[in-house]
């Protein structure tokens, strides 16, 4: 349920209120602007001896409107207490602690991921995340953060609120996944032949800030430069080529002194690349499209749904972004008119969808429906 009221009191009084089926966890997602003190929230949480999680994120997604403020309250069963794995700003997953911390998870069935959005170091996170688990099983989430993109703590559990983190919930349910984007290639291929995590340096050997505008102003009403980059390259995104299905898409968001990309998420070295470009209508149609795939997945009792939208498609789509939550909302409702589509803008989107690997994107609409 969407909750406009965030101060302290008042979240209290809706938990308070709220069944909560013995076992189950609350989760709480929150719009970045909401004003929540979390620190005295958290303890009062905790106090009163509940498991919990949540995370802050650019926006909340109720039905056709999307909140910068607000928050999302659910409960969900867990077959174990929600882990919130710090360092995230490390690239050290591998050690003995965080085997014996997935240890007790490996048979679930669904994998539940919030991330900082903007931590440095989310693929090799997922990579081992991935190592620990079965092939079968389903992973589902997204980026937390701020859409300023400066970094502060944004997940949380009973232990604190923090950055540069993990939370990792081991739902007993299973879970319908539909994930698509959209958007298509306008020129390349391009080879990413100079990269650091998420910064590009050269593309096929040439600055990559010079490389990437020469294409952008070609099609650009305005030309792109650093102190207008980010509101141009929103419409330009990179594209990971994908021998099948759509390219896994990287959004720049930054670009450097040196003329350096910054993007969210990883970028390999010498990955070949496209420069992608969108149309309303068709990143419209691939919500929808999505959301019936996701459908012909599921049985026909959904517990409930989680959408995982990426907070750049609404800067993009701007009025449009109404258009594309309802193309969620129709399917679903033609099949199940008691589901009410809510969930999070988010930095990048979580899914294992298609052949089942993990994969963190960008500029991407994930859906993910409870049965």
């Amino acid at each position: 349920m969407y909750h406009s009221d965030c101060d302290n009191a008042a979240i209290l009084r809706q938990i308070d209120a709220l069944f909560i089926p013995e076992g189950q966890t609350l989760m709480l997602l929150f719009g970045e602007k909401s004003g929540t003190d979390f620190p005295t929230l958290i303890k009062a949480l905790a106090a009163r001896g509940h498991s919990f999680f949540g995370g802050i994120f650019p926006g909340i997604i109720d039905g056709d409107r999307h909140h910068d403020r607000g928050y999302l309250l659910k409960s969900l069963p867990l077959l174990r207490p929600p882990l919130l794995l710090r360092g995230l700003d490390s690239a050290d997953f591998q050690g003995p602690e965080l085997s014996r911390a997935l240890a007790p998870l490996r048979e679930a069935a669904t994998l539940l991921t919030f991330v900082d959005g903007l931590a440095a170091n989310i693929a090799p996170y997922l990579s081992t995340l991935y190592q620990h688990f079965s092939p079968t099983t389903r992973f589902l989430g997204g980026g937390a953060g701020s859409l300023t993109l400066r970094q502060g703590p944004c997940l949380f559990t009973e232990a604190g609120l923090v950055q540069d983190a993990a939370l990792i919930a081991a739902v007993d349910w299973e879970v319908g996944l539909g994930v698509q984007h959209g958007w298509h290639q306008l020129r390349g291929p391009l080879v990413a032949t100079r990269t650091e995590r998420n910064v590009i340096y050269e593309l096929n050997w040439e600055n990559a800030f010079e490389a990437y505008a020469r294409v952008v102003n070609a099609q650009s009403e305005e030309n792109i430069r650093p102190e207008n980059f980010f509101s141009i390259a929103k419409g330009f995104p990179f594209g990971i080529f994908r021998e099948k299905g759509e390219d896994l898409v990287r959004d720049p968001v930054a670009v450097g002194e040196a003329g350096e990309i910054i993007c969210v998420g990883e970028i390999p070295e010498n990955a070949v690349l496209y420069i992608l470009e969108g149309e309303p209508d068709l990143l419209i149609q691939a919500a929808q499209g999505a959301t019936q795939h996701c459908l012909r997945e599921a049985p026909e009792t959904i517990h409930d749904t989680l959408v995982v939208d990426c907070i750049s498609r609404a800067l993009f789509l701007q009025q449009d972004f109404t258009a594309e939550l309802r193309a969620i909302i129709a399917p679903l409702t033609t099949a199940h008119p008691n589901l009410r589509a809510q969930g999070v803008l988010s930095l990048g989107e979580i899914s294992s969808y298609r052949e089942g690997y993990l994969e963190f994107y960008n500029k991407t609409l994930v859906l993910g429906l409870w049965h």
